[in-house]
């Protein structure tokens, strides 16, 4: 059982990593809020717009509000599924389908993250700057899509083997779920 407790405590540890991503993704949402709205008030009030809030929000706060989210939003259900069939499956073919499943997709996003992450530290090796009113660095937008990918990478890599090793030793409680907590609600078929 020594094992079930290292499942524990690597979904706790990676939970915490998870909970600070979604404060950074609140305040990037907060901030291009208040970012679009103060551009869009002085635009219209002033007639004189915020020049560096389209460079911002593309560059920087779109991506940290929505790919630093990733890993949570896949421990906690939140992404795409169609499990037509799978809840028709033996508790041990569909661990160790999931688990498959998700081993196959740490092997894409792996690299994905891969790529971005030496896209990132060649750009910042460059000193890459965006050409425009301000210079702004490149390699941060591209750092922070790395960051979320590999924080993807290590809740795919933690629920593939917790899945695979639950189906392989038949005992469903080495599988970490991939559903909401009880106090969230249910999402409505249609």
């Amino acid at each position: 059982m020594r094992l079930l407790r290292v499942i524990a405590l690597i979904d706790r540890a990676i939970g915490y990593v998870e909970s600070a991503t979604i404060c950074l993704a609140c305040a990037a949402l907060f901030a291009m809020m208040i970012l679009i709205f103060l551009d869009g008030s002085l635009r219209y009030a002033l007639n004189s717009p915020l020049p560096f809030t389209v460079d911002l929000v593309t560059l920087y706060l779109i991506s940290a509000a929505f790919l630093s989210v990733l890993s949570y939003t896949l421990r906690h259900g939140g992404h795409i599924s169609v499990d037509l069939f799978a809840q028709m499956l033996p508790t041990r073919l569909y661990h160790l389908l999931i688990g498959a499943g998700l081993i196959c997709a740490l092997v894409v996003i792996g690299v994905m993250a891969i790529e971005v992450t030496g896209m990132a530290w060649e750009s910042w090796h460059r000193n890459e700057l965006l050409v425009g009113l301000y210079a702004l660095p490149l390699w941060l937008s591209k750092a922070i899509v790395a960051v979320g990918l590999i924080i993807l990478e290590g809740r795919l890599l933690h629920l593939g083997l917790s899945n695979v090793i639950a189906g392989t030793v038949g005992n469903p409680a080495f599988a970490v779920p991939i559903v909401p907590p009880a106090d969230e609600p249910a999402e409505e078929a249609v």
